[in-house]
């Protein structure tokens, strides 16, 4: 079925692969939902984080991780195994790297983390454009737009999201003759 083959990205199964191998059989369940539950604390920061590079006050950022932890959906699934924790995570640090330096490190980063965000929950590939906008909003606003600086950043993210996405399209049109790297 193609959902199964085709469209099901490969980093949660490979989240899910390391745990097995890392603690067995037997501890598998118990060491995803750890581990989740430890990635959506982290998140819990980064909402704080994110808030306060945003420019909110200091009650205003804790209040944003308030919001995030007492979340009732998050708090039902962080403890059963899905996809959503992994993928909440990967978005925010991407979003939060952008926002603190357009390094290229940073820029590297945060295209690795949105080319694994993309390959856990599909969607989150609308992250790309929106870095790509707001580099350029970031050059614009700076009074003078560098072209070949903007160049070099759109590069360099561009082929960064492109080196960690790239073997799985390469398996999908190698082995499977689809081209592809979303679902249809």
């Amino acid at each position: 079925y193609p959902d199964a083959y085709l469209y099901r990205p490969p980093v949660y199964p490979l989240f899910w692969g390391l745990h097995y191998l890392l603690f067995g059989v037997k501890n598998v369940y118990v060491a995803v939902a750890v581990t989740q539950s430890l990635l959506d604390a982290a998140s819990s920061v980064l909402c704080v984080l994110l808030a306060a590079r945003l420019g909110c006050s200091e009650r205003w950022s804790i209040f944003s991780g308030i919001i995030y932890t007492v979340n009732p959906i998050l708090l039902i699934h962080v403890p059963i195994t899905g996809t959503e924790t992994i993928a909440i995570f990967l978005a925010l640090m991407s979003i939060y790297l952008i926002l603190c330096s357009q390094s290229y490190i940073n820029i590297f980063l945060t295209a690795l983390f949105i080319a694994l965000a993309t390959m856990v929950r599909q969607y989150l590939g609308i992250i790309l454009p929106l870095i790509l906008v707001y580099l350029f909003v970031c050059a614009y606003t700076s009074g003078r737009i560098n072209s070949a600086g903007l160049f070099k950043k759109f590069a360099v993210f561009l082929l960064s999201f492109c080196l960690f996405v790239s073997p799985w399209f390469l398996r999908n049109a190698i082995e499977l003759g689809k081209p592809t790297i979303l679902m249809g």
